[in-house]
């Protein structure tokens, strides 16, 4: 099952009410969001990631009054035209250090997700509902969609907005994007135990069961997280290189 938009998520949210009968934004609270929360460290995000590389920029800047022999109408271009590439370049450097940042506490989000699946699986298990080997694939699938998507997601965009001002909100629907990219990716075959495993530890439960099959997908969750990263930098790309571009054009045409 593939959710992409707001309406794949709100028909994630029926389905799994009507098929498992639990209501995954129950498992919204405020320890969960403290959690994540402390594992983005969001101060780090705006003064590591963005503000250090911008203030690199003006400092540069400021020292091509001095490096370059400016004359007459040269102090208007450099001084608003450089100005301007200047303080674009280092925002955009700034937004694809922030991108390698998300990638890696994105991961953290996605064990810290695991940890929710797992207390579903455990509720799950206390309800009329049973997990058989028949339909223990489409009830992982639908666990781990639903607390992605109604749960996760909409907790750490909610930190972004209100946590970092400015570009919290371009923040917030990049983030929410890399995950939807990173949930299309997982693709859950039919379950089965690895003899090797069941030697060294017996699956006495649907928990552990789910613990076993986790350690199956993580090579594929953390190569979709990679592409999905790689998608969404390439915009902030493709602005740093025509930025940067255009400043080295100046600089040149400034020193000739």
């Amino acid at each position: 099952m593939r959710v992409r938009s707001t309406k794949d998520v709100d028909q994630l949210d029926k389905t799994i009410q009507e098929e498992l009968s639990i209501d995954m934004k129950t498992y919204r609270d405020d320890r969960i969001g403290e959690s994540i929360g402390e594992l983005l460290v969001l101060p780090s995000y705006a003064f590591k990631a963005m503000i250090r590389p911008v203030g690199i920029a003006l400092l540069l800047y400021f020292l091509g009054y001095w490096v370059f022999d400016l004359v007459h109408v040269e102090y208007f271009f450099y001084g608003l035209l450089g100005l301007v590439l200047f303080l674009l370049s280092g925002l955009f450097l700034g937004l694809l250090l922030l991108m390698t940042k998300i990638r890696k506490d994105v991961w953290s989000i996605m064990e810290f997700t695991i940890g929710i699946a797992e207390s579903a699986i455990e509720d799950l298990s206390k309800t009329k509902n049973k997990i058989t080997p028949e339909n223990r694939k489409r009830v992982y699938s639908l666990l781990f969609l639903g607390v992605f998507h109604l749960v996760v997601i909409p907790t750490v965009a909610t930190i972004f907005q209100d946590g970092i001002p400015l570009v919290g909100g371009l923040l917030r629907r990049v983030i929410v994007k890399v995950l939807r990219i990173l949930t299309s990716w997982m693709k859950i075959e039919p379950f089965e135990h690895d003899p090797e495993k069941l030697s060294t530890k017996e699956v006495i439960n649907e928990v552990d069961s789910f613990a076993l099959w986790v350690g199956d997908v993580k090579e594929i969750l953390e190569q979709g997280l990679i592409a999905s990263v790689k998608v969404a930098k390439t915009p902030f790309l493709i602005l740093f290189s025509l930025a940067f571009g255009l400043l080295l054009l100046l600089l040149y045409l400034l020193n000739l």
